[in-house]
């Protein structure tokens, strides 16, 4: 299985590739009007889509999604299955922009909500360092996994998380626990809440502007 790239932001002489992943039931054009803001617009932005799957919370309903969800707690988002065909997907898609001369160094992992699980657990398995993990309204997936499945080139990968405090999709405990399991195993995290709902705040943006690795933001 792979995710098709549909939606792309290329600037010239671009300073890096942030590949950034919807959340459940949008696709990969959702999240594409934030490449202007990324880095300035200076970045590569590939926001691709998920699979098509039926999701157990919504009936049944086929849609977009990295994996299912069969309940609106954590423990009705642990569809191992699903989180290994979308990773494969993203792999691939990792594999594509070293590909066209990207090293693993200059290509930041990101999303929102459902997205941004799958980034968490991509970026901290990857096979090398990314240069960094985004992760926006995101929580971890098998998290009793995490410090013996971690790859260990991806130790000190640093990992911007950003949090609304007041939202009912992703509730605020599940991202404080992802912090405190971060920083209890040693990543590099830097940990943002905002007076928000299950959305991107805008704040967030500009905070994660100023930590994106790199010299020429």
């Amino acid at each position: 299985m792979t995710a098709e790239n549909i939606a792309e932001h290329n600037p010239p002489s671009p300073r890096g590739v942030f590949v950034l992943l919807h959340g459940l039931g949008a696709d990969g054009g959702d999240l594409l009007p934030l490449a202007s803001e990324i880095g300035g617009g200076k970045w590569r932005v590939v926001c691709p889509n998920a699979p098509v799957r039926a999701v157990t919370i919504n009936g049944g309903m086929r849609m977009r999604a990295w994996y299912d969800i069969s309940s609106p707690d954590l423990a009705g988002r642990q569809d191992e299955l699903g989180v290994l065909e979308s990773a494969a997907a993203v792999e691939d898609i990792l594999a594509a922009e070293k590909a066209r001369g990207f090293a693993a160094g200059d290509i930041v992992l990101g999303g929102f909500s459902q997205g941004a699980a799958m980034a968490l657990y991509c970026g901290l398995r990857h096979c090398e360092r990314l240069a960094g993990i985004a992760a926006f309204s995101g929580y971890l997936l098998f998290a009793e996994k995490l410090r013996t499945d971690a790859n260990a080139a991806a130790r000190d990968v640093s990992v911007f998380q950003a949090q609304g405090d007041v939202d009912e999709i992703v509730l605020p405990e599940w991202a404080r626990a992802c912090r405190d399991e971060l920083q209890n195993g040693g990543w590099n995290l830097e940990y943002r809440e905002y007076p928000a709902a299950h959305n991107i705040h805008p704040q967030a943006i500009a905070d994660m502007n100023r930590w994106l690795p790199g010299k020429n933001k």
